[in-house]
């Protein structure tokens, strides 16, 4: 599962600056709306901004309304076919495309009748429909109207290809889990967004933690499927605060880290994960203190970081109290052990071929001295109901950078909160402290 975002989320901006602000989130790649301006229609500027920011065009949306753009075909299957030739041009894999209007009558004969032969003689790139929401119009203010043709449930059978968008499911009162049950053998395209009621209109496009819709678990529906296509993140630029750059690095961070956490936990089904959730629940039990630390507690907050082993900081009571815990998973024992720079009571244990590390009581050396060097900081993290206590990410952020693991300081930046990094660069936030769950 590829996570996308459209430039259509931050309409207001140039589009060199969305990719900018995408490859700096994290995302795996960008969707191009297709709009009046030249420059989210011209392949080989689209590539230029793909290169610079190494980040892949993965799907194009046609316009919203074709005849409204200069230069630009007016009918809807000629449109499609413009846009069809621009994802193509930047190796896109997917056309998203909507139903008909009420009055494209001629369009909507088109998709009825030639949509299937027309995919058939141009397989690349893929051509989806996308469900649409109900709309308020101030003409009749009474109710949400349906204003689109072949945009119920039923009637999407006659679309070989799907793009399911979640909040437009939210408008008519559809479960995104339900509707995905009946159609998920069609749908090769998301659009993620929430949706918020408010009085008796439903606001559409928030951010994925701002509203009634279930979309974590939605995510991780489609990961136990091995979904593999795109999921694009489609939000308003009010959703973003785009009139405040800063907010809009700090959601995009936010929307992308809430997409990882729910596609980790259960999509690629790492072992590592299985493990400590095991551990965690455990340790929990037995109302120890723990954190969790280096690239797991970086993993479980966002940051697409390899996890090769678990780390696990303690006290030195507790490290043993771990081990009479697992004696079975023993592979080095719990003892005072020290290095020129470390000195714990350290365990080395195998949990079905994840290792796992146990430190307790953690000092390094400054000169002549050891000094206490546990984490200072630490958050609990949800992993398939069970919580973890882990570091910040922003302080294992900075260990990577004063270990001079720089590679790994550059995965982890994007995902951090700057108020925390900052506290932590300051020394705001300086209590070592380890605390039961």
């Amino acid at each position: 599962m590829r996570f996308a975002f459209s430039t259509g989320s931050l309409y207001t901006y140039g589009l060199d600056r969305v990719f900018a602000l995408a490859a700096e989130a994290g995302f795996d790649g960008i969707e191009v709306l297709v709009d009046p301006r030249f420059d989210t229609r011209q392949p080989a500027y689209l590539r230029r901004l793909m290169e610079r920011y190494n980040l892949p065009i993965l799907s194009v949306h046609t316009p919203f309304r074709p005849q409204r753009l200069p230069a630009w075909p007016r009918n809807q299957p000629e449109s499609i076919t413009a846009t069809a030739e621009i994802a193509k041009a930047v190796g896109a894999e997917v056309v998203i495309v909507h139903p008909p209007y009420w009055r494209e009558r001629a369009y909507l004969r088109w998709l009825r009748n030639e949509l299937r032969a027309w995919q058939r003689a141009h397989p690349d790139p893929v051509i989806a429909v996308e469900n649409m929401p109900l709309k308020w119009v101030r003409w009749w203010p009474f109710a949400p109207l349906e204003m689109w043709h072949m945009n119920q449930l039923e009637e999407w059978e006659a679309f070989p290809h799907l793009n399911l968008d979640t909040t437009h499911l939210g408008t008519k009162g559809l479960d995104p889990l339900a509707v995905y049950e009946r159609v998920r053998e069609q749908v090769v395209h998301v659009h993620l967004s929430n949706a918020r009621r408010e009085g008796r209109r439903v606001q559409e496009h928030r951010r994925l933690e701002d509203g009634f819709l279930p979309l974590g678990p939605f995510i991780r529906r489609l990961a136990q499927d091995g979904y593999d296509g795109i999921v694009t993140v489609e939000l308003h630029p009010n959703a973003l605060e785009a009139e405040n750059e800063e907010k809009v690095r700090l959601h995009l961070r936010q929307q992308i880290a809430f997409c990882r956490q729910h596609d980790l936990t259960v999509v690629h089904k790492p072992l590592w994960q299985a493990v400590l959730h095991h551990l965690a629940r455990r340790l929990n039990e037995a109302k120890m203190a723990y954190k969790v630390v280096g690239g797991a507690a970086a993993a479980l907050q966002g940051a697409p970081v390899l996890v090769k082993d678990l780390d696990i900081e303690t006290s030195a009571e507790d490290a043993y109290r771990f081990q009479n815990l697992f004696a079975d998973h023993v592979v080095e024992p719990v003892a005072l052990r020290e290095s020129e720079a470390y000195r714990s009571h350290f365990g080395r244990f195998d949990f079905d071929g994840v290792a796992v590390e146990v430190m307790g009581d953690i000092h390094r050396r400054e000169g002549e001295r050891w000094v206490p060097t546990a984490a200072r900081t630490e958050t609990t993290v949800e992993l398939d109901g069970v919580p973890v206590c882990v570091s910040w990410l922003e302080e294992e952020t900075l260990a990577y950078i004063r270990r001079r693991r720089l590679d790994r300081a550059a995965q982890c930046l994007p995902h951090c909160d700057p108020d925390r990094l900052l506290a932590l660069l300051r020394g705001e936030k300086t209590a070592d402290v380890l605390r039961a769950p």
